[in-house]
């Protein structure tokens, strides 16, 4: 099914998921990786992690962008990368210790978007997405795959819920 889907013209995406960094981990390490060409890394930043959005910007070779986006170690963060399906990628993440409070932009749920003048469309499928790579030390959780790029109201109202499998665009 996730095959048939990227098969293709661009289409939007989104990867869904908790992810949960263990302390003491040097360098840049994937989380994971789309075919080689996008993906999210991590990069120590004191005692916690930053993540870094991989996209071919202004049609160069794929590169790692820091976010500003600062997750915890020892700790789930949930996590949403998309594509828009033209030249937009964004990644979202929702905080662990702010999660019983309201989601307010800049305080909780942080948002990077990077542009890449590329886009899937020399690319005729997506051929593998690999999860936990290049020395990753951690958990990934609960890992989603959506046939669209989720809005923001979308990721706060699935995140920390139980899905039935019947929601739109959930491959």
């Amino acid at each position: 099914i996730i095959e048939n889907y990227f098969t293709g013209s661009n289409r939007p995406w989104s990867i869904q998921m908790y992810v949960r960094p263990e302390a003491g981990m040097t360098g840049t390490q994937s989380i994971f990786d789309v075919n080689g060409y996008a993906g999210v890394s991590v990069a120590p930043s004191g005692e916690n992690y930053q993540l870094y959005i991989k996209c071919a910007a202004n049609g160069g070779a794929p590169a790692n962008n820091a976010t500003g986006i600062v997750i915890p170690a020892d700790a789930y963060s949930h996590i949403v990368f998309s594509y828009d399906g033209a030249s937009t990628y964004s990644v979202r993440a929702i905080l662990p210790e702010t999660d019983n409070i309201e989601f307010v932009e800049g305080q909780n749920m942080k948002t990077f978007t990077g542009k890449d003048n590329v886009g899937f469309e020399n690319k005729d499928r997506v051929r593998t997405i690999k999860f936990g790579i290049s020395g990753f030390k951690g958990f990934i959780d609960e890992i989603r795959v959506w046939t669209k790029n989720l809005s923001d109201q979308e990721l706060i109202g699935y995140h920390d819920h139980t899905l039935t499998c019947t929601e739109e665009g959930l491959l």
